[in-house]
């Protein structure tokens, strides 16, 4: 049983990493061709995406060993989590680099959205089988 979820979370993990690629070269793209309409860490969205969603993935996974009840808290945990990290993230930051504020906030929230969309495809593609 807990092999059978350890392939999925290399599953997951590998078409996560293989989505990420594939966002990185279109906001590469972008970024060469809309430089002045974004922010100066635009680049920097993927790889924070990427790693805040291998590690909540991973948390997740270990909730899975726990009974119902027990994945459930630490899914919403995770959920929270970082959500007030985000939060946190957008406040600081638009409130430090003030002239960089607008641009950055539209593309953390377009990322957040990309990201958050493949998350939950594949969680309820997980759930849907019964894996």
């Amino acid at each position: 049983m807990i092999l059978d979820r350890m392939v999925n979370l290399r599953r997951y993990y590998v078409r996560f990493l293989l989505f990420s690629l594939a966002v990185f070269l279109a906001a590469l793209l972008f970024y060469v061709l809309a430089k002045p309409y974004a922010s100066r860490v635009f680049l920097w969205y993927v790889p924070f995406f990427m790693g805040s969603g291998f590690a909540s993935m991973y948390l997740i996974h270990l909730g899975l060993r726990k009974p119902d009840p027990g994945f459930t808290q630490v899914f919403l945990g995770v959920t929270m989590l970082r959500f007030f990290l985000y939060l946190s993230l957008l406040v600081a930051y638009s409130l430090v680099f003030r002239e960089d504020a607008i641009r950055f906030i539209l593309g953390f929230l377009a990322f957040y959205f990309l990201f958050t969309f493949f998350e939950v495809g594949m969680l309820f593609r997980s759930v849907r089988k019964g894996n």
